[in-house]
């Protein structure tokens, strides 16, 4: 748990790396974080979820048609089982590819993710992004893109 240095007020950040290529592990992977922030006592409405989900399709790149794969990674069940347990998405603005492959246009679902529960004591204030942030030589930091949300405490 943190406390933010202004107002004083908890919050709690959970970040995840899912596992890839198994599909089964990450299916199985959202229910052991829910039970985890259960387990810690923590209020969903405090809580911060973060992370590389990993909701790809088996198949990858140069086989499906990009607009498949972007809806099944919006099917993933890691997705939808976050959604089913109260938490959004912060990112509404669109489906932005997070993945990159160290190249400069991202390629698939977005499968990174800073999830609020719906009744969070925070919200979306400002820019939520997908950067493409790389150096003056055209080089990624990573194969995924950064992703950022502003939230504030709102009540």
């Amino acid at each position: 748990q943190f406390e933010h240095r202004t107002t004083k007020q908890p919050f709690i950040i959970y970040n995840i790396h899912i596992d890839y290529p198994s599909q089964e592990a990450r299916h199985h992977s959202i229910p052991v974080l829910l039970s985890q922030i259960k387990e810690n006592g923590d209020h969903n409405d405090k809580v911060i979820v973060t992370g590389d989900f990993n909701n790809w399709p088996e198949e990858i790149e140069g086989v499906t048609p990009i607009d498949e794969l972007i809806r099944l990674g919006q099917k993933a069940s890691e997705i939808e089982q976050m959604k089913e347990a109260g938490f959004i998405d912060t990112y509404q603005h669109g489906e932005t590819p997070t993945f990159n492959g160290f190249r400069a246009v991202g390629y698939g679902p977005k499968i990174d993710f800073i999830w609020i529960s719906s009744n969070s004591v925070y919200r979306v204030e400002g820019e939520t992004k997908v950067d493409d942030y790389h150096d003056g030589d055209g080089f990624f930091p990573s194969d995924h893109f950064p992703v950022y949300a502003d939230l504030i405490y709102a009540q």
